[in-house]
């Protein structure tokens, strides 16, 4: 029997996961689309996510996908390049990569608390967080 694997986005992760249901059916793999489908219907990033996470922690699924905004999730790399740029050491740049978890249960729970997708949810907090460093 093939590994069930749950996967899920908001609306505007929509095609980027239809195309890796299709991947992983190719594979051998059994995705299990919990949504969203509609690439045009705002939606609350949250429905998608609670039951992706339940899955997983009920041990319904060993793992899961979950697409979160790519600035968000890319953020290791960023974090890298200005690290070596600004003279920081191996450590540091790790530390401050480890914070990238943090940053997107913050995401998701401004998207849950507003009612807004996720990318809008970064968007507010990345410019929140340039406000505060003017």
């Amino acid at each position: 029997m093939s590994e069930t694997i749950p996967i899920a986005s908001d609306h505007a992760g929509v095609e980027m996961k239809n195309r890796l249901v299709a991947e992983l059916k190719k594979l051998g793999y059994n995705p299990n689309d919990i949504g969203a489908n509609d690439p045009d219907q705002p939606d609350d990033y949250p429905d998608y996510a609670h039951p992706l996470a339940k899955e997983v922690s009920d041990g319904q699924a060993k793992r899961g996908i979950l697409y979160a905004p790519d600035y968000v999730a890319h953020a290791g790399g960023v974090i890298n390049v200005y690290g070596e740029v600004a003279g920081w050491d191996a450590q540091r740049a790790l530390n401050k990569a480890d914070d990238i978890y943090d940053t997107v249960l913050k995401v998701f729970d401004i998207a849950d608390a507003k009612h807004i997708p996720t990318y809008e949810a970064a968007d507010r907090l990345a410019e929140q967080w340039l406000a505060e460093a003017k």
